[in-house]
């Protein structure tokens, strides 16, 4: 197979796809340093399958990947595809029949690599056989790189041989001998295992053949114990049945009573709370009655304190009235002198008639006297009528203070009944009190006597559900107990039918060893 073309596209320095052709003849790249040619080289051992990246000139087998540059972003994938001319059909018998042959190779950074033979995937094993035996391939003598001629001339005997028999097309048949030897000395290893399970088997036979004896007499002794133990647990069973009839009977006993007793309870609960509610109904009318009886009692002293102060301001106004009434008096007296007097002196005055002329200066005098003591007849008629007014008011006064006295009595008088009334109904609250109070106590006992009777009937019944449970417990632990023996006999069945028929067939022996067997 030759060499037609080679297709480069993200590997190394080959950012963009490249198709470089190799025609009849030889062919020659050159180039300066550093321009790539042996990125050429590299790109063809790589696509050929070359693992190993220190082989390619780098660390990492991604570092053939470009990885951008100044000008050029980083590229994800790296491909490299060979095209063989088998024109002459050399290649391989799967691959003879095709008149070219491209194989391709990629790898992305995140480590995934495709192999394919014509545009189909396959395995590195693949190509590898491709060039097998075609002096082409990752170590093939096909590629010289610098030094090599060096390290062919200086390499050991061994070393150079494997170059010649590579040459010669011997390396194919010695790959195939190492493999017929590996598969005879894996079949070696194989037989060697046969004969140990042989050797195991019959050793198990023998053991099975033991089991099996002991097995079938098991089996006769489990059904002679089956039989007993069914015997036992039905004798048991009839007992236990018995045993919770009767508790169940006494637990039905007992929760009858204890039902009755908590209607009981419940009935007394009802009726002694509606008693406690007359007593704080009591209680609350006798505090209500005691407010009111000294809100009363309020009342009544703040009355006797206006009527006290009445009765003074009565007394002061009697003192005024009489007072009053003696200036009035006086008043009136000093009127009727005053009116004597007057009288006199006209009388006087028509006796004087004559001597007008030398008693002109008594007349004036007495003129004088006359206007003065009517002024003052006048002021005093003026304060006698003011007088008047003030007694009139101070007898209005002393009406309405009698009144409001009355009044204020009589508000006495029926504040001193309603208090004796609320007294009494104060004695009949205690007495209605004192006597709930003796029938809540009364019930208290009858509720404890309950409470205790409940009590005791709680404990017999919890006597005979704990009774009923052990009951039923025992009764559950025979019944595991026939279910146990039941599965140990299905168990025991099943083995020894299966140890019959491994017996019988070899089960689990290969082919190769039940034949020998």
């Amino acid at each position: 197979m030759k060499i037609k073309k080679i297709d480069i596209q993200g590997f190394k320095s080959f950012v963009d796809r490249v198709e470089m052709k190799f025609p009849p003849g030889i062919i020659t790249v050159v180039g300066p340093n550093g321009c790539g040619k042996s990125n050429v080289v590299d790109a063809l051992r790589w696509a050929m399958g070359e693992q190993s990246a220190k082989h390619l000139r780098g660390k990492l087998m991604e570092d053939i990947i470009f990885n951008g540059s100044e000008t050029r972003k980083p590229v994800g994938m790296a491909e490299v595809s060979i095209t063989f001319d088998n024109a002459g059909g050399n290649a391989p018998a799967a691959f003879a029949d095709y008149s070219e042959i491209t194989v391709s190779r990629r790898l992305f950074r995140s480590g995934e690599s495709e192999y394919q033979i014509n545009k189909t995937p396959c395995r590195l094993k693949d190509i590898t056989e491709l060039f097998m035996d075609t002096g082409v391939g990752t170590k093939a003598y096909s590629i010289v790189e610098q030094g090599k001629i060096g390290a062919i001339v200086t390499m050991k005997a061994e070393d150079r041989r494997g170059l010649i028999e590579e040459a010669a097309g011997i390396t194919k048949y010695k790959s195939k001998k190492t493999a017929a030897l590996r598969k005879v000395e894996a079949t070696q290893q194989n037989l060697l295992r046969v004969k140990d399970v042989i050797r195991e088997v019959r050793r198990q036979i023998n053991s099975l053949e033991r089991q099996a004896k002991k097995a079938e007499r098991y089996k006769a002794l489990r059904d002679e114990i089956r039989g007993l133990e069914l015997s036992l647990s039905a004798l048991e069973y009839g007992t236990l049945s018995k045993s919770l009839a009767e508790g169940k009977a006494n637990l039905k006993t007992s929760i009858d009573k204890e039902t009755e007793v908590s209607a009981k309870i419940a009935s007394n609960d009802k009726t002694l709370e509606e008693h406690r509610l007359d007593c704080l109904k009591a209680e609350e009318s006798l505090r209500e009655e005691q407010e009111r009886a000294h809100s009363t009692s309020k009342q009544i002293v703040e009355f006797e304190q206006k009527i006290a102060f009445s009765e003074r301001e009565l007394e002061r106004l009697e003192g005024e009235e009489k007072r009053y009434t003696e200036e009035v008096v006086r008043l009136k007296e000093r009127l009727r002198e005053l009116d004597a007097k007057l009288g006199k002196l006209k009388e006087e005055l028509g006796l004087l008639s004559t001597k007008e002329k030398n008693e002109a200066a008594n007349i004036e005098k007495a003129d004088k006297e006359f206007r003065q003591q009517s002024e003052v007849f006048t002021s005093n008629e003026r304060a006698l009528e003011k007088l008047k007014s003030e007694v009139v008011h101070i007898v209005t006064m002393k009406s309405n203070l009698n009144n409001s006295i009355n009044h204020l009595r009589e508000r006495i008088e029926d504040l001193k009944k309603r208090l004796s009334r609320k007294a009494e109904e104060r004695v009949q609250a205690s007495e209605a009190l004192a006597n709930a109070q003796t029938r809540a106590k009364d019930f208290d006992e009858r509720l404890n006597a309950l409470y205790s009777d409940k009590s005791t009937l709680d404990g017999s019944k919890s006597s005979e559900i704990k009774k009923l449970s052990s009951m039923r417990e025992v009764g559950e632990e025979k019944d595991k107990a026939i279910t146990n023996l039941q599965e140990q006999v299905h168990r025991s069945g099943s083995k020894l039918h299966s140890l019959k028929e491994l017996k019988n067939s070899y089960e689990g022996v290969e082919a190769g060893v039940q034949s020998v067997m």
